[in-house]
């Protein structure tokens, strides 16, 4: 058949109806097995698509036209591998629709709405309490035991720096040189200390607060806290810290010792007693000692620093263990839960 004597079909128009339809094998009447043209009339605009054989698909759609460069009617040659990518994506479309209106005839989905019973929820609460009472003991205990050691380490080094300071300024460090009824000793100390608070003789409970007013109120005690503490150890002089520590000096009456007394968390804040918040230091022969090193009056752990001790000083060499023994806080408040 000669081409330029075929008369000019319309199928476009009866192509996409096909398509719309489901037909995606749909083939135009008449069919030819030699090249055809397909054009449309419509505004004179026209699509030409080459087809080799009898056995391909035609297509055609008005989405699919190319643009028109002019009035006339200009044939364009597509090839056999557009046609195909023209056919796959009117396929892809086509079923595309398809599943989405196969999708909304299915009824709406109800998902069950999940949550505890009564039960589950008191066995979980249960548990949380069973872990919290094994656990949170122990965190307070290390918390208070961590919070202690850093007071002893501090208001060791504040003391040690203080005497320092006095043999820097050749101030003299013999205890012998100091009458003890005079508490010039604790006056000259309380000088190198930063912003201290002079409790005086610590007789007026009333004026007095952060000290220990000894003769009119709950005495200090031992370690095991049997018994209490005799008063004479903190008759020589107090100086309340801004840290809340409180320093208590003892001159004993031969002139040849200084024990220097510190209660780490206040005499206002318990348990009060020796070897737990209250440790003593020994000032001798210009050096500061921790109470039960060698060189201090105190050294026998076993009676000085014992819960089963019935010493009325028990408790007075525990700052040698304390400086020198990590887990020393631990035990102690361990055993005072």
């Amino acid at each position: 058949m000669n081409r330029e004597n075929t008369d000019r079909f319309c199928y476009i128009d009866e192509v996409r109806d096909k398509y719309n339809d489901n037909e995606l094998n749909y083939k135009p009447n008449p069919p030819y097995n030699d090249s055809t043209v397909i054009a449309s009339t419509n505004d004179s605009e026209c699509v030409a698509i080459q087809k080799n054989s009898y056995r391909n698909d035609w297509i055609a759609s008005s989405d699919l036209r190319p643009p028109r460069n002019d009035v006339s009617c200009h044939s364009e040659l597509v090839s056999e591998s557009i046609s195909k990518k023209m056919l796959k994506q009117v396929q892809h479309d086509i079923i595309t629709r398809n599943e989405l209106i196969h999708l909304s005839t299915y009824p709406p989905i109800h998902f069950k709405k999940i949550a505890f019973t009564l039960a589950e929820t008191l066995i979980t609460i249960g548990i949380i309490g069973v872990v919290a009472a094994l656990t949170i003991p122990g965190l307070i205990n290390n918390y208070k035991a961590r919070r202690l050691h850093t007071q002893f380490l501090k208001s060791y080094s504040t003391i040690q720096q203080a005497f320092k300071q006095m043999e820097s300024d050749d101030v003299s460090l013999d205890p012998s040189t100091y009458n003890t009824r005079s508490k010039l000793f604790y006056k000259t100390f309380m000088n190198y200390l930063n912003a201290p608070f002079d409790c005086s003789d610590n007789t007026e409970s009333k004026q007095y607060l952060p000290c220990y007013p000894f003769r009119q109120s709950i005495p200090y005690k031992t370690l095991g806290g049997e018994k209490n503490l005799p008063a004479a150890l903190f008759d020589d002089g107090q100086i309340a810290m801004q840290d809340g520590t409180l320093i208590m000096f003892e001159n004993e009456a031969g002139g040849d010792i200084i024990i220097v007394f510190v209660d780490l968390n206040g005499y206002n804040n318990l348990p009060n007693k020796l070897g737990y918040d209250l440790f003593a230091f020994q000032f001798n022969d210009g050096v500061l000692l921790t109470m039960g090193d060698k060189g201090t009056k105190y050294t026998n752990q076993s009676s000085y620093c014992n819960l089963n001790s019935t010493s009325s000083l028990s408790g007075l060499a525990c700052a040698y263990k304390a400086k020198n023994e990590p887990d020393y806080f631990k035990s102690v408040v361990k055993s005072f839960r």
